[in-house]
């Protein structure tokens, strides 16, 4: 598989002295435990607050969105302003200027489009919370016709249009990456390059985080034990950073590679671990809404396969089983496991892993 020939590539370049895999570059360098990067004079070269502040963001809506789950009556233009970081020109959030909507498909010919999705679900959910097809359902506010969960459908994926996005496509992209990486930017200790793959991590992790979030988190658990994810990912950032600060592009370019596939692999197989509850749920009777919740949380992450920098799938493929899933209520065993295969299957994942997830 894909997958594993990536991984090996990457376990063989890495190691506490690292010799670079370019032909052309006969350097050695350490690639750390930690990221963590430093200039010559001790000075840390790594920044990421923007990102940080970005997540922190996402973390306050979502947080306003659930109160929804307990009966509150919701405000659309509160959640638009939360998301634009914008009210009548002033920032919302008083901590940063930064904002999650510029940040949603940015680079995109159809950017406005996507963030418009997002603000149609807004618009969705806090009729929803007036009444207007929308019932709390086993604790979750859902529509009372299709089952869909506004709050998981905008959560979950902002992480794809916006974080896995700016992490495999936009920071990582060609534009961000051909940039002067000599000279440290002014006022700074890191090179324009640096920064920009810092600004890709940013948007997986943050270091001072008491606890995994977003991507960190759901990189983890049955994606790490079955399909090596967090693991891969986090060694891929320390490589491809120590790369660029020893100058060495043919292993960063690998390493935007490993990225780039590891976290599809994190999406997609997220995407069918919530199918795959989803279809439990089914088969065992569960509460409907907690089935409907799960398979919300399904349709966002399938959303997010859109955003990958080497996707597996075309957008009308992603968009034919978002439309498979228009109604769960309606949803079989047999058409819930029939989008779970056709995403393993086109992300290479065995049955047993798939069956697992």
């Amino acid at each position: 598989m894909k997958r594993i020939s990536y991984l090996l590539m990457s376990v063989m370049c890495a190691s506490i002295l690292f010799t670079s895999c370019s032909t052309d570059d006969d350097s050695s360098y350490t690639v750390p435990d930690t990221y963590t990067f430093t200039d010559d004079d001790g000075n840390s070269t790594v920044s990421y607050s923007g990102q940080t502040a970005r997540k922190d963001m996402l973390g306050e809506i979502t947080t306003y969105m659930k109160t929804g789950n307990s009966g509150a009556v919701l405000d659309a233009q509160e959640m638009k302003n939360m998301y634009a970081n914008d009210v009548n020109g002033t920032d919302y959030f008083s901590y940063s200027s930064k904002d999650l909507k510029s940040k949603t498909g940015n680079g995109r010919p159809d950017a406005t489009n996507i963030q418009a999705y997002f603000e149609t679900l807004m618009d969705g959910l806090a009729a929803a919370s007036s009444g207007t097809d929308g019932e709390i359902i086993d604790g979750y506010l859902q529509s009372s016709t299709t089952g869909q969960e506004w709050v998981q459908l905008i959560e979950k994926g902002l992480m794809g249009a916006c974080f896995h996005h700016n992490i495999s496509t936009y920071y990582l992209g060609a534009d961000k990456m051909n940039v002067d990486n000599t000279t440290p930017e002014e006022g700074e200790y890191y090179t324009e390059m640096e920064h920009h793959w810092d600004e890709a991590y940013g948007y997986f992790t943050d270091d001072d985080y008491d606890g995994e979030r977003f991507w960190s988190k759901y990189a983890g658990g049955s994606r790490e034990a079955l399909l090596g994810t967090q693991t891969a990912l986090y060694e891929a950032f320390r490589t491809g950073r120590a790369a660029i600060s020893a100058d060495d592009m043919d292993t960063r370019d690998e390493q935007i590679s490993v990225i780039r596939e590891y976290m599809e692999l994190a999406v997609g197989g997220t995407a069918i671990y919530y199918l795959n509850k989803g279809y439990a749920n089914l088969s065992a009777g569960d509460p409907v809404g907690v089935k409907n919740h799960h398979l919300a949380e399904a349709e966002a992450f399938i959303h997010g396969l859109k955003f990958g920098g080497e996707p597996s799938f075309s957008g009308v493929e992603i968009d034919d089983m978002m439309s498979a899933m228009s109604n769960y209520n309606n949803l079989s065993g047999e058409d819930i496991l029939s989008i779970r295969n056709q995403i393993a299957t086109g992300l290479g994942i065995s049955d047993s892993d798939r069956d697992n997830l």
